[in-house]
């Protein structure tokens, strides 16, 4: 379900992605963190691994050092990474930047535009359950992984809402 993502939005699994991960802390601690062969299904791409807990600034250098095509990143760390670098007046610059866990806003998708070269896209998911949703390149709007997961969207009466 990621991979189809990844095709909707025209990655390339054998470039570089770069992602902040919070799942493994040990395996990818700052400075160096980790890097991996293989991101996509079927692609030898490589894969930088930091712990997202890293000091933004620690992030930046990393970034800096291995300058990757893509990012993948928690959408409030995108907003502080995104403003950091405007602050140190350094070039970073992505083809793509892809947004997860948590809700992402114009404000972070116009800060990722403006400093680090691209509007980020969105992937929702959950540990638990892995990849639930995507926004789509060409609506805009997001599309349930339906053959995996059942998603009820409620209200904040707890009410179901209507499909769209």
């Amino acid at each position: 379900m990621t991979d189809r993502t990844f095709r909707w939005w025209g990655l390339d699994g054998n470039k570089t992605m770069a992602s902040f991960t919070s799942r493994r802390k040990q395996f990818a601690p700052p400075p160096d963190g980790a890097t991996m062969i293989g991101w996509q299904v079927g692609y030898r791409g490589w894969h930088h691994i930091i712990d997202m807990w890293a000091d933004t600034d620690a992030q930046i250098d990393w970034l800096l050092a291995r300058k990757p095509h893509y990012l993948t990143a928690y959408s409030s760390t995108l907003l502080v990474l995104g403003e950091r670098v405007r602050q140190r007046g350094v070039t970073l610059r992505f083809e793509k930047i892809i947004s997860t866990a948590t809700a992402i806003s114009d404000e972070i998708r116009d800060v990722c535009e403006e400093v680090l070269g691209a509007r980020p896209f969105d992937h929702y998911g959950a540990q638990e359950a892995g990849s639930l949703a995507a926004e789509c390149p060409h609506c805009g709007e997001y599309h349930v992984n339906a053959e995996a997961q059942r998603v009820e969207i409620l209200r904040e009466d707890g009410t179901a809402c209507a499909p769209r």
